[in-house]
């Protein structure tokens, strides 16, 4: 906090010098100080990111904990390249810091994760696995600088992934889902949950839970087409229009609209079927007047009890027609 306000003297410049000098020694010498030479460079990494670290938590959590894990991800870079291209790591952290920020509410707070750094750099070799449970027991301390006691959990929320994975049954199991196509599963999982995270300062009354965002709900395919024809007719004083339109989609579970909550909400009752809604429109122009004819949805006299909106049944056939008359050409 007193280097933050400027009261005292900070140490960046000394430890980015210290860092350069290291670098210096690494290249006249590159087997010899090999790994010493490493330890000393990232324990300097270290001083150098603490001081950017504690600096940060006097302005905002959200810096220092993107910091934080900026910092773990370089270490992670730095081991790897350091052990050789074909070099692999095991990194054990919370699930907070391993999983994907960007699936979770961290990201609408403006965090990232360790988890999320791996995936955009490596790619599918970043393999996340998190880990929870229904009830058990935890070493934690009640407050900051309070000693540690082995405490009870309390049992997962009804809302909780770990609820619905004590619901199945099974004791324990690992679930992958990198390559899972059940659809059962994936229509389980979809809809927004909580998900425990375990620190290290507990509380009996309190619990830690993020919450996993929706995946957008879109078709896998959707298309809306017109095909027309205008001519001019009766020695070009007739202009006449006419063609079909076609909206199409693949079956997909979209979101529905509740009056209650004034929005939309995620449901999986409903599924919007690949019905094609047709109409078609008939228009002619004379000078300054118009006229034109449409029949909308052509498609509900061939097929009956489909809905376009989760809850709104569609409409039937619908015929439209209106006239425009302009008194100044």
């Amino acid at each position: 906090r007193a280097t933050a306000s400027g009261r005292l003297k900070g140490c960046e410049r000394e430890a980015v010098e210290m860092l350069t000098s290291m670098l210096e020694m690494r290249l006249k010498d590159p087997i010899r100080t090999r790994d010493p030479l490493f330890d000393a460079r990232r324990n300097a990494a270290v001083v150098h990111q603490a001081e950017r670290y504690y600096r940060a938590m006097y302005y905002g959590a959200r810096e220092s904990w993107n910091l934080r894990d900026e910092h773990m991800f370089s270490t992670l870079q730095a081991v790897l390249d350091h052990r050789g291209p074909q070099s692999r790591a095991v990194v054990w952290a919370h699930n907070s810091h391993v999983g994907h920020a960007g699936a979770t509410e961290m990201t609408d707070r403006g965090e990232t994760n360790l988890g999320q750094l791996a995936r955009k750099d490596f790619g599918p070799g970043a393999y996340l696995i998190g880990m929870g449970t229904h009830c058990g027991t935890v070493a934690a301390a009640s407050g900051w600088d309070e000693p540690m006691r082995v405490r009870a959990l309390r049992e997962s929320h009804p809302d909780s992934y770990e609820s619905i994975f004590h619901a199945s049954g099974v004791p324990r199991f690992m679930l992958p889902l990198r390559k899972t196509h059940d659809p059962a599963l994936r229509e389980a999982l979809a809809s927004p949950r909580l998900e425990r995270a375990v620190g290290v300062i507990e509380h009996n009354l309190l619990g830690q839970w993020l919450s996993s965002n929706v995946p957008l709900h879109l078709p896998l395919f959707a298309s809306s087409s017109r095909f027309a024809y205008e001519s001019l007719v009766l020695k070009k004083k007739l202009n006449l229009s006419t063609g079909i339109d076609v909206r199409y989609n693949m079956p997909f579970y979209t979101d529905a609209y509740s009056p209650l909550m004034y929005g939309f909400v995620t449901q999986y009752n409903h599924l919007i079927e690949n019905v094609p809604r047709v109409g078609c429109f008939f228009n002619f122009k004379v000078k300054t007047f118009r006229g034109s004819l449409c029949v909308d949805e052509i498609q509900q006299l061939f097929t009956r009890n489909n809905i376009n909106y989760p809850l709104y049944p569609a409409q039937n056939v619908m015929f439209r027609f209106g006239f425009h008359w302009m008194f100044v050409n």
